[in-house]
């Protein structure tokens, strides 16, 4: 089948995960935008206390500071409406361009990150306060919230916003994530990219109302209103100094992202980290029923293998130069009653390993060279009971992570080169309640992902060059209620992708070179009934 792609900016169209916030008490004098007339879905929890920053009250003569025209601000001698001076006042481990000359070159993967920053802080809607963090200092009400966006060197109003000076219109089918839908007399949201563009369905940010935190919406073109405001009274305006962000090309740029959904149809998006761009989803044909999948790639090839209804394994192979996959075939001999199932390839040897009857660990692997497939075996000394695994690949060295009937985590290493397989190990750091795992390998160090008992992920690391563990800790703005994990690598980042609580997927980037984190992404455009992923590079 053919893989053409269809671009979009995958930086944008994803958005970051803060859930759990109660109300804040601070309101505003002010009008609101449209108190209790946005009937747009919102994606996070609408309550809440702030969680970083400051807050800073001010006073001023005008009635509506957030739409304010440019001779209301110029003739307003009572406060700095516009004018408060930006500061950088917390650390943030997401790139919010703090540093950056207010008003200059901005890309998407900034704004995106900035925006998706007030929805972290949980930052209520004001219009005379200024919230202080590290984007600086801004308005809290909906104009001040996409003047910080775009880093511009004070909040502008909605009248202002739409300046040929700072902004160009552009037509709704040129919208981009970063630019702004702008009502100028009442309101104005931040695009985040499509959704369905056909359906004309997409997601924007928006500081709305004193009874809602800043959020993240689901609006659609073909409503009457978008916001609680009519479609027709938006223009569209893109910010004049935003640009895309481009990765310097790299081998091995491309992650596959592959997911199950609750029919066991397959599904697929790939994300090009060097054009900084998704192709659509699309159904990987030729196979239903399928429970699960894993990835291995060799070269330009992805072998993807699924748990089919009767608990056998099968495969399909994606040749990215040629643009085509092979048919669907049933793994020779795999074991039966298969519940979970991982693959590694070391060279051009697939390593498939898969847990059977009794929660025993068998393995068997695909020769590419010679076209052949082993016998499957019984791991040595391996526990009954297991409940899920996942395995990266050292140096012909493969580190098998397992979830054991106690919910732990333990390690069984096969050394490939020597032929020979190590004990089970018991993984330190005291984990327990593991439901789901993943790995991926930046260097010298695995970097393991799971989810616990209360749904959030976590991390630990393993240097195997000091022979090391790291302690545990937090996917940094990681949502609750995850159901499965996957990751890959492109460079020194690993990309870990999660299925929410609502049965999506959601991106996460850790750069193992810089130590930076992004904000936690929703794969936008997917199926919403996701059971199982798996992701692989190229």
């Amino acid at each position: 089948m053919s893989m053409s792609k269809r671009s979009r900016s995958f930086v944008a169209v994803a958005v970051a995960v803060a859930a759990g916030f109660g109300i804040n008490a601070a309101t505003s004098s002010f009008a609101a935008d449209n108190t209790g007339s946005n009937t747009d879905t919102p994606i996070y929890a609408t309550t809440g206390t702030p969680l970083v920053g400051t807050d800073t009250p001010f006073t001023t003569d005008i009635t509506n500071p957030e739409t304010a025209t440019a001779a209301q601000v110029a003739n307003d001698t009572s406060s700095s409406v516009t004018t408060q001076t930006p500061t950088a006042t917390v650390s943030s481990m997401v790139d919010l361009a703090p540093d950056a000359a207010k008003g200059g070159s901005i890309t998407t993967t900034q704004i995106m990150d900035r925006a998706q920053s007030w929805v972290n802080e949980g930052v209520p809607y004001s219009q005379s306060t200024w919230h202080n963090d590290a984007n600086g200092s801004y308005r809290e009400d909906c104009s001040g919230f996409v003047s910080m966006a775009w880093n511009l060197p004070y909040s502008r109003t909605t009248w202002t916003l739409d300046d040929s000076s700072i902004t160009t219109h552009v037509t709704e089918s040129q919208l981009q994530p970063g630019d702004a839908l702008d009502y100028d007399a009442e309101h104005v949201v931040l695009f985040a990219g499509w959704d369905n563009e056909a359906a004309g369905s997409f997601y924007y940010y928006a500081e709305d109302n004193p009874t809602v935190l800043t959020n993240e919406y689901v609006g659609n073109f073909n409503n009457a209103t978008i916001a609680g405001w009519p479609v027709s009274d938006y223009v569209f305006l893109h910010y004049n100094q935003a640009s895309t962000a481009v990765a310097a090309p790299t081998s091995q740029n491309t992650a596959h992202l592959f997911g199950v959904t609750t029919g066991g149809a397959i599904t697929n998006a790939d994300a090009d980290y060097n054009t900084g761009t998704w192709s659509s989803w699309k159904t990987v044909s030729g196979q239903s029923g399928i429970s699960q999948v894993t990835t291995a790639s060799t070269g330009d090839m992805t072998r993807l293998f699924g748990i089919g209804s009767g608990g056998a394994i099968y495969n399909a192979d994606a040749n990215y130069s040629a643009g085509t996959w092979s048919a669907w075939k049933e793994v020779p001999g795999s074991p039966t009653g298969v519940t979970s199932v991982t693959a590694v390839a070391t060279g051009n040897t697939v390593r498939l390993y898969a847990v059977g009857a009794g929660g025993y660990i068998y393995n068997a692997d695909a020769n590419y060279a010679a076209g052949t497939w082993s016998a499957w075996k019984q791991l040595p000394g391996a526990a009954s009971g297991i409940k899920g695994l996942t395995a990266v690949n050292f140096n012909n060295v493969v580190r098998l992570y397992m979830i054991g009937s106690d919910t732990k985590l333990y390690e069984q290493d096969a050394n490939y080169n020597q032929g020979t397989w190590s004990s089970v190990m018991l993984i330190p750091g005291g984990v327990t309640g593991a439901q789901s795992i993943t790995a991926s390998v930046v260097g010298n160090t695995a970097h393991l992902f799971y989810v616990g008992s209360n749904g959030y992920a976590y991390n630990l690391d393993a240097n195997y060059s000091a022979e090391t563990w790291t302690a545990i800790t937090s996917v940094p703005g990681n949502p609750s209620g995850l159901k499965g994990l996957a990751s890959t690598v492109t460079g020194e980042t690993v990309h870990l992708f999660m299925i929410g609580s609502d049965n999506t997927v959601y991106n996460v980037d850790a750069n193992y070179g810089t130590g930076v984190w992004s904000s936690v992404f929703h794969v936008a455009g997917g199926d919403s009934n996701i059971t199982s992923i798996t992701a692989s590079n190229s």
